[in-house]
């Protein structure tokens, strides 16, 4: 009986000693490690043929200037819609009509606005499509006395305007 006994409290003492309490240690790094941003989509966009254009490359985008119009595109990063409007046209977003379309899992921001230039008076139309990474901005200003002139290539610019891939 005594070999038994020893027996059962060898068997619960190997059994107990798995319920021990093991301490875990926690790894913190001073390494910061940066993610690479994701590359901006490439943007479609069809000028009119018969147009005479000079092209200039900045950093956040190229313009466009005709006889009597601008076209302007910049990418910027997503998230602050009233900052990249305030960027492209010099109101914010509560200062303009701003209507919301939503396609091809994109969503799409079209404006318009009027300003007074050295050269006379602008009419300013604008286009943000947001894939949620990046707006990808069009906007185009015209001189007001042209604008009803040339705007059936505008309207063409912006029907045309969409991201390559969506």
């Amino acid at each position: 009986m005594k070999k038994w006994m020893v027996g059962v409290i060898l068997l619960l003492s190997v059994v107990l000693c798995g319920c021990s309490n093991v301490k875990t240690f926690e790894v913190i790094s001073d390494n910061i490690v940066d993610f690479p941003s994701p590359t901006p989509a490439k943007v479609h966009l069809r000028l009119p043929d018969d147009a005479t254009l000079s092209v200039m490359n900045g950093s956040d985008g190229q313009s466009y200037e005709g006889d009597h119009y601008q076209i302007i595109v910049q990418t910027y990063p997503s998230g602050d819609l009233s900052q990249t409007l305030q960027l492209i046209t010099g109101y914010s977003k509560n200062q303009l009509n701003v209507m919301e379309v939503t396609e091809d899992n994109l969503n799409k921001y079209l404006c318009a606005w009027s300003a007074v230039s050295e050269e006379g008076e602008l009419v300013g139309r604008c286009a943000v499509l947001d894939d949620g990474r990046y707006h990808y901005c069009l906007s185009v200003l015209v001189d007001a006395q042209m604008s009803g002139e040339i705007r059936e290539d505008i309207d063409a610019i912006f029907a045309d305007y969409s991201l390559e891939g969506y």
